[in-house]
């Protein structure tokens, strides 16, 4: 009967070990989790302060060396990047799509890359050194997406009054044409310089006049349509979009109110009023 007992007394000792090959494991998985869990703060700090520094290099400890993701950034809510691009630096072109930034891998280091954007888009200017440490990075650049020209409907055709729409064309340097349309019709029209400091000013006035969405209630927003053509730059667009988003007025949702732009942008090719 001894061989039993003796069984009996290294009992504990196994399930001594076994506690603690379980707490060795569980400290290992709890170790693991967190520096998974740093590593995605870092990347999340990294993509925030690439977005609040658009073309700037900035070092993402969760990228390996000599990487660089290139992401494309909004200029307003509404203007989001959605369609795919091709985004070009040095000899490389890499495809970006939403959540897919472009990565480039090796590029010369020591040397400035510029960027460049293939696609629906009008791209800030933006270069870059790739990094030499031991740590990849990222750069975000800034562009305005030029949707497909939207249809224009007759007035009455089919019993549909179509809403006026504040049209902002960029029709030479140093001249922009606000124009308020419903269907084939020209509402009203004046030509302002470029370079009007007072570009928000006279659009707001404008939609104060024209606009046909007001009212705290009305959940709709006037339309505007910035047109430019093939070879207009983003730096020339992106004045007039931001005066145009600068014109806001109360909406009240749930009972509660809130300043939003008073206007929907756009950004379309030119074409002509009358087809």
């Amino acid at each position: 009967m001894a061989p039993p007992a003796a069984a009996s007394d290294g009992l504990p000792a196994y399930l001594a070990l076994g506690a603690a090959l379980l707490g060795f494991y569980l400290l290992a998985q709890g170790l693991v989790q967190l520096r998974e869990r740093a590593r995605e703060r870092e990347h999340v700090t990294a993509v925030v302060l690439s977005a609040s520094s658009p073309g700037t290099l900035v070092t993402d400890p969760t990228l390996p060396a000599g990487i660089v993701e290139v992401d494309l950034l909004a200029v307003a809510p509404e203007l989001g990047p959605r369609e795919p691009a091709m985004v070009h630096a040095g000899t490389q072109h890499h495809a970006w799509a939403v959540d897919a930034p472009a990565r480039f891998v090796g590029l010369a280091p020591d040397r400035g890359h510029a960027l460049s954007i293939t696609g629906p888009y009008a791209a800030e200017a933006a270069s870059f050194e790739a990094p030499t440490g031991a740590q990849g990075a990222r750069i975000a650049v800034r562009v305005i997406p030029i949707e497909a020209p939207s249809p224009r409907f007759e007035v009455n055709k089919a019993g549909y009054t179509p809403e006026k729409v504040l049209e902002a064309d960029l029709l030479r340097p140093d001249l922009l044409a606000l124009r308020w349309v419903q269907g084939q019709v020209v509402i009203s029209e004046i030509e302002l310089p470029r370079a009007d400091g007072a570009l928000a000013a006279r659009i707001r006035q404008q939609w104060k006049m024209q606009g046909s969405h007001r009212d705290p209630s009305d959940r709709k927003l006037d339309e505007a349509i910035v047109r430019v053509a093939p070879t207009t730059p983003f730096d020339a667009i992106l004045p007039v979009v931001e005066a145009i988003e600068a014109t806001t007025r109360e909406l009240s949702r749930d009972g509660v109110l809130r300043t939003v732009s008073a206007f929907y942008v756009s950004v379309q090719p030119r074409r002509a009023l009358r087809p």
